[in-house]
């Protein structure tokens, strides 16, 4: 034989997961409520209107040739060249879309055509590069045509220059380093 509870006991069961629910969801809120994190009234706080977007900062990085040139120097190299790149651009600009808060670093980009703060992640840091690749990819079409080297040192120069958007994106520990660098620059 079976035990069929009655509709008492099965009301005073349906009442008590309402009210564990219920407390579930008060809790959840409470804890969203203290992570989210408005980066707008921190910055107001401090004093800082809204900077320029992501995308529109990114376009005004400036490259020049000491930079290309960097890159084949003992001191240089691809990840010391971004960094130099990228820091200069931090320094030069006063409209800085990066914010850093605690122990993370904020972007200020465009969102279903709204700007808003999120996290800078690896889809942030790849727009970066590939900013700066593209322009260092610039010049060096531009001085392929007065560079003295020989074929086989340009061939060289020209490897180094396509592979250093794959080598800063794709590498993960470079990717770290960079994110790290980032966080301790802003």
């Amino acid at each position: 034989m079976t035990y069929e509870p009655t509709n008492a006991e099965l009301y005073s069961v349906i009442q008590r997961l309402c009210s564990k629910i219920d407390n579930l969801e008060k809790k959840i809120d409470r804890l969203s409520e203290n992570r989210e994190t408005n980066i707008d009234k921190v910055r107001r706080k401090g004093g800082l209107d809204a900077p320029d977007l992501y995308g529109d900062w990114l376009t005004f990085i400036k490259v020049e040739k000491k930079h290309y040139d960097n890159l084949f120097t003992l001191h240089g190299g691809v990840l010391t060249t971004f960094k130099d790149i990228v820091l200069e651009h931090i320094n030069v600009g006063d409209s800085l879309p990066l914010y850093k808060h605690k122990k993370s670093v904020y972007v200020y980009q465009t969102i279903d055509d709204e700007p808003e703060w999120c996290l800078f992640d690896n889809d942030s840091l790849i727009k970066m590069v590939q900013e700066v690749w593209r322009k260092l990819l610039s010049i060096q079409l531009n001085d392929i045509h007065i560079d003295k080297d020989d074929d086989e040192i340009k061939d060289q120069k020209r490897r180094v220059v396509i592979q250093m958007r794959q080598k800063l994106c794709e590498t993960k520990s470079n990717r770290q380093d960079i994110l790290k660098w980032i966080k301790n620059v802003i």
